[in-house]
């Protein structure tokens, strides 16, 4: 049996059941996913992303609303070749269940805050054990499809979109229409789905008020997450890694960057709301191991 709850101010519920254990599901509204949590006693408005990751992370404003200083623990955050620094502290954070558990949140220098709210949240931090985002009202004809979670307490949800006998780490973002594969992600797409980089380059926003330019993707095989059809697919062409590799009929040596020396770059994906247009929900099923999807799909 699975209760739904909607999320407000601290909208969660314990159940309790006295034969089997009931699922808690939570329900997000995707247009709008700022929830007020209580963070040292005090409300804070996050933006509970699902491709957020585990820690949260706070807008500089928030931090000194909430007189936070700096801790000996530091961190630094790669968006792609720039580095930007972050500060931390512990603080209290009631997740909406009652119980102010200690966390370790990450502010960063920059004032650049681009998203909703005063900070950032990823729902593998949520008590519950389905998050549930209602992307749109649902349509006639839809069906489910399912892919396979992955849950780590640091980076958060994600999924994996299978190449040969390997994978791409894929994961979901609101953040924009485009799915965004990094340099070295989109090398590999191109050799798995014959793709080719095509159209200008342009700037598009990254995260923290970085920015870097990305060209379209052309496919020569439709490029498919489960039964998802993935559109308005673009690569970041000045990254760490290389774009080398993706045939480009317009090709500008000029436009690719190569960083890192010997790093290896992790390739990474972030499926974007164009995708997501046919479905009406979206899922993290954690006792299932399983991302749902209700679309309809043609």
């Amino acid at each position: 049996m699975m209760t739904r709850i909607s999320t407000g101010l601290l909208a969660a519920a314990a159940l309790v059941s006295a034969g089997a254990a009931q699922a808690e599901e939570r329900v997000i509204d995707a247009s709008n996913p700022v929830i007020t949590f209580i963070v040292d006693g005090q409300p804070a408005e996050l933006e509970v992303t699902p491709d957020g990751a585990g820690s949260p992370v706070f807008s500089a404003a928030l931090a000194r609303r909430l007189e936070l200083g700096g801790s000996m623990v530091e961190g630094v955050h790669m968006v792609g070749s720039t580095k930007v620094r972050a500060e931390s502290n512990t603080v209290r954070i009631d997740m909406g269940d009652g119980k102010a558990k200690k966390r370790r949140a990450f502010f960063f220098e920059t004032e650049e805050w681009h998203h909703r709210g005063e900070g950032l949240l990823g729902p593998v931090s949520l008590p519950e054990d389905i998050i549930t985002y209602r992307l749109r009202a649902p349509q006639e004809g839809e069906r489910e499809i399912t892919l396979p979670l992955v849950e780590h307490d640091r980076s958060g949800f994600h999924t994996k979109l299978p190449i040969g006998d390997n994978y791409i780490p894929t994961l979901i973002s609101f953040e924009r229409a485009e799915t965004m594969a990094n340099a070295s992600a989109g090398a590999i797409l191109a050799q798995a789905f014959g793709a080719r980089m095509e159209g200008e380059a342009r700037d598009m926003h990254i995260e923290l008020g970085i920015h870097r330019p990305v060209r379209s993707l052309a496919f020569g095989e439709p490029l498919l997450l489960g039964e998802l059809s993935v559109k308005d697919v673009v690569v970041r062409t000045q990254d760490t890694g290389s774009t080398a590799a993706i045939p480009d009929e317009d090709s500008d040596p000029n436009e690719i960057v190569v960083a890192g020396g010997k790093m290896k770059i992790a390739p990474r994906l972030w499926i974007g709301t164009a995708s997501l247009a046919p479905c009406s929900t979206l899922s993290f099923d954690r006792p299932a191991q399983l991302i749902r999807l209700s679309c309809k799909i043609d």
